[in-house]
């Protein structure tokens, strides 16, 4: 696994130069070998608003079509997801891409999910990236992987 901070991760689409830039790129592979970016911004007290949101969905986005498996990580040290932040989130998950979502309780402890009792949670360290963004989908997030992919079909 390798891990940036403060990445300014730029392009050009169509004559247009598109800034991406993140607060966090993991770069790593799951069990089969298959690579996988995260790419993630990270708030202490303030909210996460739509244009942060869309800069990074927009990011993994450009890596939808490579073979690498993307993840969008938000981060909130300093307290829980707005309701709001959490819709606006939720409207864009995507079959491309997931969501990581953490709050102090999943960043202060040891193990992310120790201090965490639900049924929903199987270990209290996810040991892949798709266990994170498992584990965020039922803690935070109201649609469903079906619904995103009925979504998709839709579209």
């Amino acid at each position: 696994m390798t891990w940036l901070t403060g990445m300014d991760l730029s392009w050009n689409e169509s004559g247009k130069l598109i800034n991406g830039e993140t607060d966090l790129v993991v770069v790593t592979q799951n069990y089969e070998n298959r690579p996988e970016l995260l790419v993630g911004e990270c708030k202490t007290n303030k909210e996460i608003d739509t244009g942060q949101i869309d800069r990074l969905v927009t990011t993994a986005g450009r890596f939808a079509d490579t073979g690498i498996k993307t993840f969008v990580m938000f981060a909130k040290a300093g307290g829980q997801f707005a309701s709001r932040e959490l819709e606006l989130i939720d409207e864009r998950q995507t079959m491309d891409f997931n969501f990581i979502l953490l709050t102090p309780t999943e960043l202060e402890p040891y193990d992310p999910y120790e201090n965490l009792k639900s049924d929903k949670i199987r270990h209290v360290a996810p040991l892949t990236l798709e266990e994170w963004a498992h584990y965020s989908r039922e803690l935070y997030l109201k649609t469903k992987p079906d619904e995103v992919i009925e979504r998709h079909l839709k579209a």
